[in-house]
């Protein structure tokens, strides 16, 4: 029987279909079961790629005896950096998926602006291709996080990045 035992075949081709679809649920339960491991060995496998690098930095300040307060701040910026890697990943992912036209409305929803205030694209004031150009700028950057008080450009130096 199939269920409560309240619907069971009564010749050999309704007991050769029962047979069919208990195999097939069977197959089917299976399949849906080794999906379900296999989303939630992936999500692990990131996790505990990020934990093995937040314990091996911890390891090596602590055998290298560094002071507690840079320990701490180093920390925080590990997860700083890795919150700000995974929200790359998600946009890039986000961005591949979607079709193009899209994709450039998303782009200036993200941007907001902030491309328009640099002071070299603001000769670009006339140019129809200019929204293009700063959709392309947006979509090539990359984010780079650094420590607090880090110095990234000295006014005597040449300009390497925005």
């Amino acid at each position: 029987t199939v269920g409560f035992g309240d619907v069971a075949g009564e010749n050999t081709s309704e007991h050769l279909f029962l047979i069919f679809a208990m195999y097939t649920g069977t197959i089917v339960f299976g399949i849906l079961l080794s999906e379900i491991q296999a989303a939630i060995a992936q999500h692990n496998w990131k996790t505990n790629l990020v934990l093995r690098k937040v314990t091996d930095t911890r390891e090596f300040l602590r055998q290298k005896n560094t002071p507690y307060s840079l320990e701490r701040r180093i920390m925080k910026w590990m997860e700083f950096d890795i919150a700000v890697q995974q929200e790359h990943e998600v946009q890039q992912a986000t961005m591949t998926n979607i079709p193009e036209s899209l994709r450039c409305e998303l782009w200036a929803h993200l941007h907001h602006g902030q491309l328009k205030s640099v002071r070299f694209l603001e000769d670009l004031k006339h140019s129809p291709a200019k929204d293009d150009l700063l959709m392309d700028i947006f979509a090539a950057m990359h984010p780079t996080t650094f420590s607090n008080r880090f110095i990234i450009a000295k006014s005597t130096e040449p300009v390497r990045g925005m």
